[in-house]
């Protein structure tokens, strides 16, 4: 079907009905789409010029490469780590081990002395080529005779760095040299008495020689991860400068005494971190990539070889080769780890603050993967030793605070540095869960220590809420966290995160036991019950901490404020159009059949189409969307598929709400009525994924049925007032001899009955006082849902493709039907505090007129005026404050305009702009132009 409509010439398709010409037009513009994103690659014009020029070369062009990748990997010359979705240097590192393998057995192209040489303009003060160097050395990797002797020339230059004693016994410090000075191999060239170059330095080699190494390894590492593992397993003998009885500089090899490069890494981090030395970060990137490429090494056992004998062959030797390279690499880091693994949680205490924390916390991670569980227990310690201290800070702090001495207020870096060391000591315990953290030492300790400054927090939690009380714009209202507050949120977030932890070993214990555990610890969630203000304050000022470390909130949405939640909502939404590129919806619908438009041209969109920004043009108007003809589109459609003659939905009791037609059916536009369902759900979500505000409001159980929530017969009070009291009725009086009643129900189908079973053999089953309560919740189900069911299930579908239900999670009904539909008051004092002038003041005649006219106008002509300016009568869940425009947030704007004072007031949907003449000569003579002008231009786009 996609092909017919995809080579039908132009003159067909455009006589082709209206639902098949939407279809041809949607199958058309995916096909292009993907077109231009297959073979354009970023080329700009160029290729999309080609792409309209020549539609044959491209199908040829890309039958050529399909058939090529096809052919390369039958025949395996595609790694099958990349073809399986690729590991770190991809088919680059696989050309860099292939050719050391065939170069193996070869003669080296350049000597060791060769090497050297290279090695050496590493000590010219001017700065090299770039890239020059990098890809010299990348070549020189190659051999891999050639690779280890350049990797033994840097393993030498670090060790002359690293040693620490003269011959004067030890008593001087290498500190006490700088890089003009260091005699023999290492003195830099050309540095004319630069004062850059010239300046002390840690180490007795030049600063500068040991940045430009620890870049080349980075580089080289990038490119063939392979090195890596070299790094890490390759050992080279220890190399000691001296001086001879002339004084020159001669190399002594110290016999017997061998090390690696990452353990000559792991020295100069920890000599680089007690001299808060410049070269940290960078050493510390490099040892992160190093233990990247190891980890990667690990065998999977949930990997299955091919079903490709061939591939299988290779993929065998790979995955062995691989894990004897893993295994020599483990057991190397294990003596590594001995010395320094206790270390990195100290440096991350010191660097909390800085971006190379970031780096420390992923050293971690690679090194608890790569190391035995024995060792992940004594990382998880280390870090709650070095906890133990932040504790013991932040209590103090805070003590001080609450005594209402003269001191600072909380550092925000104590509570910073106990948020790094409970997210790490989280993040690795979820990683390795076989490791039982009751059994970890120091970990218990900790917790308890964090137990009493949880509760010294709670104390100092009522004078916080106090000033934020004193601080909120409204009473109830929940004000943004002011600066004094803030240093309390890390401390709160690790507060979460731990007690978190917690609440899991102890469910982890209450299985072993089998038994109850009981405790006095105070939890997360009830200091969040007792300070809700404070916790929602917090999150206000963050609402992306509800993803992260207040995520135990989420199972207790009812301590979420209602704001809180939207922003939450929006988030994710905004994540996932942020992790898929999503093109333009183009529809051009009549307005007087916008709902039959609508659903041709948007039926065959997938659910991922759907999430495009959507671009609306009605037929026969001049307007442009720039945003205002999308808010009217939706405003229109949230009107028509309420309409009589779809007869897709019925009103409720109150007239105002509406829930599924069970006689839908009766539609015959040659349509499924349950594809009209399905599309309305789809069109109901679409306007939550683009923040839109409907003017639809479902029944009570519908919003429950989107939920997943039970229902119960109260429900139905909003669809049939009446009848919910006669069932109220049933449950609080006598029934016996009252009501002749059976467990059935009866159906009309245009007058057309019918009788059904409430429960099997129910037309046998006597209502009576003991059953009554069954019946009631039986025949409120089945008015609300049995008669329905088809029709709420094509709708969830829809809503359900677009709008994920575990996004709806954190809401209640009420919330919902928030959300979707807007607050349903206008606050004019609102909008006035949330309104912008240009060419008026607010203390001008015309504006003064004007807001003087608004009070006084009734509640539609107030949703009409809301509706002429912005393109939709709803105000946004956050208040006018949160108007959106063509470009974001735009506050509602008055501009002035200059003309006779018969024109009428002019708008601007898009910008959420109001025109308005100077000349009127009265008020009342404005509230006649202004009323005019609602009731004639509220809907529809033209130039006047």
């Amino acid at each position: 079907r996609e092909e017919v409509l995809l080579t039908l010439d132009e003159s067909t398709v455009n006589a082709l009905p209206p639902d098949i010409l939407a279809e041809a037009q949607t199958v058309r513009s995916r096909a292009n789409s993907r077109s231009f994103q297959t073979y354009s690659g970023g080329g700009g014009v160029g290729a999309g010029a080609m792409l309209a020029q020549d539609n044959s070369y491209l199908d040829a062009a890309r039958r050529n490469v399909q058939g090529r990748i096809q052919l390369l990997q039958s025949n395996n010359s595609i790694p099958q780590d990349m073809r399986s979705g690729g590991k770190r240097g991809g088919l680059r590192a696989d050309k860099w081990a292939s050719r050391r393998d065939l170069l193996s057995d070869m003669q080296p192209p350049i000597s060791a002395s060769g090497i050297a040489s290279v090695v050496r303009l590493l000590r010219v003060a001017q700065p090299l080529g770039k890239g020059l160097m990098h890809r010299v050395l990348m070549n020189i990797c190659g051999h891999p005779e050639s690779c280890r002797n350049l990797l033994a020339c840097f393993s030498g230059i670090f060790s002359h760095a690293l040693q620490e004693s003269t011959s004067d016994g030890g008593k001087s410090s290498a500190s006490e040299k700088s890089p003009a000075a260091a005699d023999g191999l290492f003195q830099l060239y050309g540095y004319q008495g630069d004062a850059y170059y010239a300046q002390k330095s840690s180490y007795q080699v030049p600063t500068l020689v040991l940045q430009r190494i620890l870049t080349l390894l980075t580089y080289l590492i990038k490119r063939d991860p392979e090195i890596s593992s070299l790094l890490v397993t390759s050992m080279i003998v220890k190399t000691k400068t001296a001086k001879d009885k002339k004084g020159k500089a001669t190399v002594k090899r110290n016999s017997g005494v061998a090390t690696t490069i990452v353990k000559q890494l792991f020295q100069l981090l920890s000599r680089e971190f007690l001299v808060n030395g410049t070269m940290f970060d960078l050493c510390l990137q490099l040892i992160e990539g190093i233990l990247l490429d190891i980890s990667q090494l690990k065998p999977n056992p949930a990997d299955k070889a091919s079903k490709d004998p061939a591939a299988e062959d290779a993929e065998a030797r790979a995955k062995r080769r691989d894990a004897l390279k893993f295994s020599d690499c483990q057991r190397a880091l294990k003596e590594i780890a001995a010395q320094y693994l206790v270390s990195i949680p100290s440096f991350l205490s010191a660097h909390a603050e800085r971006s190379s924390s970031d780096h420390l916390e992923k050293v971690m991670s690679y090194l608890c993967k790569i190391l035995p569980r024995d060792y992940t227990a004594k990382m998880i310690g280390a870090l709650a030793e070095e906890g133990d201290k932040v504790l013991l800070s932040c209590g103090e702090e805070i003590s001080k605070e609450s005594s209402g001495e003269d001191t600072p207020c909380l550092s925000i870096k104590s509570g910073y540095v106990l948020l790094k060391m409970a997210i790490n000591i989280a993040h690795i315990s979820s990683r390795h869960k076989d490791v039982d953290l009751s059994k970890v030492d120091g970990y218990v300790a900790f917790q308890r220590k964090g137990q009493a400054l949880w509760q010294l927090l709670a104390k100092h939690a009522d004078g916080l809420e106090q000033n934020l009380k004193d601080i909120a714009p409204k009473e109830g209202a929940v004000p943004l966290a002011p600066q004094s507050i803030i240093p309390y949120f890390p401390v709160v977030e690790s507060f979460a995160i731990l007690s978190t932890m917690t609440d899991k070993d102890a469910e982890k214990t209450k299985e072993k036991e089998g038994a109850d555990s009981k405790g006095g610890d105070l939890t997360f969630v009830s200091f969040a019950e007792k300070h809700s203000l404070l916790v929602n304050s917090l999150i206000k000022h963050d609402p992306s901490c509800l993803e992260e470390n207040f995520k135990i909130l989420l199972k207790h949405p009812l301590l979420i404020e209602f704001e809180n939640k939207c922003c939450y909502f929006r988030a994710r939404i905004s994540k996932g159009n942020d992790d898929h590129h999503h093109g333009s919806l183009r529809i051009c619908v009549r307005r007087d059949c916008v709902f039959e438009d609508s659903f041709h041209q948007l039926r065959h969109r997938t659910a991922d189409e759907m999430h495009g920004r959507l671009n609306v043009q009605f037929q026969g108007e001049d307007g442009v969307d720039a945003g205002g003809l999308t808010r009217e589109w939706y405003q229109v459609m949230s009107r028509a598929i309420f309409k009589e003659e779809l007869a897709l939905f019925t009103s409720g009791g109150n007239g105002i709400t509406f829930q599924p037609n069970p006689n839908s059916m009766i539609q015959n536009e040659g349509v499924d009525h349950l594809q009209y369902f399905k599309f309305v759900g789809r069109f109901v979500a679409k306007a939550l994924v683009d923040g839109q505000i409907l003017d639809a409001y479902f029944t009570r159980s519908l919003y429950k049925h989107l939920l997943g929530e039970p229902l119960s017969y109260e429900d139905i009070e909003a669809v049939d007032p009446d009848y919910f009291k006669n069932l109220k009725w049933m449950l609080e009086n006598d029934i016996e001899g009252v009501l002749d009643l059976t467990f059935t129900a009866e159906t009309d189908f245009f007058d057309k009955k019918d009788t059904v079973e409430l429960k099997p053999g129910g037309s046998t089953i006597a209502v009576t006082n003991s059953n009554k309560a069954e019946y009631v919740n039986l025949i409120a189900k089945h008015r609300m849902t049995n008669a329905i069911e088809l029709q709420i299930k094509a709708f969830l579908e829809g809503f359900w493709e677009i709008v994920g239900k575990d996004l709806l999670e954190i809401f209640n009904d009420n919330e919902l039907e928030l959300l979707i539909s807007g607050l349903p008051e206008i606050d004019i004092f609102d909008l006035k505090a949330n309104t912008e002038y240009v060419g008026y003041f607010s203390n001008s005649p015309i504006i003064k007129w004007f807001w003087e006219i608004l009070v006084d106008l009734s509640k539609e002509d107030k949703a009409r005026l809301l509706q002429f300016c912005t393109g939709t009568s709803k105000v946004p869940l956050e208040g006018f404050k949160a108007l959106q425009g063509v470009s974001g947030p735009q506050k509602f704007q008055i501009h002035k305009a200059y003309g006779e004072p018969t024109l009428l007031p002019t708008a601007h949907t898009c910008f959420n702009q109001l025109d308005l003449v100077e000349s009127y000569t009265s008020k009342e003579q404005m509230k006649e132009r202004l009323l005019k002008a609602l009731h004639l231009g509220s809907e529809g786009f033209g130039f006047v």
